[in-house]
């Protein structure tokens, strides 16, 4: 499979999100995201992904990731540490992206965003410890 056979409409990723969070409205769904207004309907003119709010809707209603975006199947699963992982990975790329870190991937840039990663977990909670990482994202490489 290729970039080029994914098939992703943000008019349908808004419309799991509609339904995940069971309102009819995107108003009540911006409202819900403390969003303004015009928010989604400008996602869904230009075709922007929402990265941020799915991933706070998959975090917070317990629904897969890939159901939001892409629409697969299963549309619910139990949340493991993998998809907090996973979730945490999502997050920390949207915000690399923002930032503009990615453009150009050097060494120093991944382990920054590693340590991006890293954080998040943690943050969430996770079982993740320093110890469990690999020298270059907990710091105690050269």
């Amino acid at each position: 499979m290729t970039t080029e056979n994914i098939q992703i409409s943000t008019k349908e990723i808004v419309s799991r999100m509609c339904e995940t969070w069971k309102v009819k409205e995107y108003q009540e769904l911006a409202s819900i995201l403390n969003l303004n207004r015009t928010a989604i309907s400008n996602w869904i003119r230009r075709e922007t992904i929402p990265v941020k709010e799915c991933i706070y809707t998959a975090q917070q209603k317990g629904v897969s990731l890939d159901w939001l975006i892409l629409g697969d199947k299963p549309q619910t699963h139990v949340v493991t540490t993998n998809d907090k992982l996973e979730y945490a990975v999502w997050e920390s790329l949207s915000t690399a992206f923002e930032l503009g870190i990615t453009d150009k991937f050097d060494k120093t840039q991944k382990v920054a965003l590693g340590r991006m990663v890293v954080k998040r977990v943690q943050k969430q909670g996770d079982i993740l410890k320093p110890e469990s990482m690999p020298d270059d994202l907990n710091g105690t490489s050269d």
